[in-house]
């Protein structure tokens, strides 16, 4: 998709789509979700047969997910099927109100009335990350599949104007280096740190991804054993920062030599991340969930 394209498509859904209310919403397959908006068209395929669908759809396919409302988590792209079916069907009959982006991999925040939100985020090379069709057709499609997909998504994402908030926290960690990195008996990611601390991906531990230089490393969804070998670069590296960016405790480790750890909050339970000193836990990032 060239820019050009994106940035008309993108305009239209924050204009036009604006205030339209949510009339479809299903589960295909796995964690696939459809949301659909306005009346019902007739779309010729490929093979020249014809497929009804509504003006507006929205597709998230291979990105993880998650739907808020005011700050609490609903369900995700790892729930069971019922638990994702109970979550779309809260956005009945919400209106549409803004789709912002996050670089530098078009992470997405589709926001709806009553306080809705579904989010995404990049941590598996794969296409059909998420896709919006719009009513004459054309589409806003962010595909990860190749690394020349990907440098195309943050060409796309640098034409937007976007600001970023976050807050700094537990800088009681800063300067301290990485000595060892590890997978529990439940695939769960570890980090030790000098002087005895510890880092524990808990309700993230399936939503992570490792940047450097804001390139794309790896991510906890990509196949193969290299996924335990790659968070192996971080040892020797110190941690200068942490910064949460919302009140869900999506958060960015940030390390020396440009690498930065980041994690989003995936999972229904309270506890996403925490740092423990000498075994004992001395921050943990938790979120509400509706339940």
């Amino acid at each position: 998709m060239d820019v050009d394209s994106f940035l008309y498509a993108y305009n239209s859904v924050n204009s036009s789509l604006v205030g339209i209310e949510v009339n479809q919403v299903y589960n295909s397959i796995g964690s696939n979700i459809f949301i659909g908006f306005g009346q019902d068209l007739q779309v010729a395929l490929p093979n020249g047969r014809l497929r009804n669908r509504k003006e507006w759809k929205l597709w998230v396919g291979n990105a993880s997910w998650r739907i808020t409302q005011n700050g609490k988590y609903l369900t995700s792209s790892i729930e069971e099927r019922d638990e994702i079916q109970w979550g779309i069907e809260r956005l009945m009959g919400k209106k549409f109100q803004s789709l912002k982006i996050t670089p530098p991999f078009l992470d997405a925040e589709f926001s709806f009335e009553r306080g809705y939100k579904i989010t995404t985020f990049f941590n598996w090379m794969e296409e059909n990350q998420w896709i919006f069709f719009l009513p004459d057709e054309t589409t806003i499609s962010v595909d990860g599949a190749t690394h020349a997909d990907i440098k195309n998504a943050q060409e796309m994402a640098r034409e937007i104007e976007i600001i970023e908030d976050h807050k700094e926290i537990c800088d009681f960690l800063s300067g301290l280096k990485v000595i060892k990195t590890m997978y529990d008996e439940n695939q769960k990611p570890i980090i030790f740190f000098e002087n005895e601390f510890s880092l524990e991906l808990k309700g993230c531990l399936w939503t992570w991804r490792l940047e450097r230089d804001q390139g794309y490393v790896f991510g906890s969804l990509d196949d193969g054993d290299a996924k335990y070998n790659r968070i192996l670069t971080l040892v020797g590296r110190t941690i200068e920062k942490i910064y949460v960016t919302n009140e869900m405790m999506d958060t960015s480790f940030v390390f020396s030599d440009k690498y930065v750890l980041k994690t989003f909050s995936c999972w229904g339970t309270p506890t996403q991340w925490r740092l423990l000193s000498k075994s004992e836990p001395v921050f943990q990032a938790d979120i509400q969930v509706v339940t």
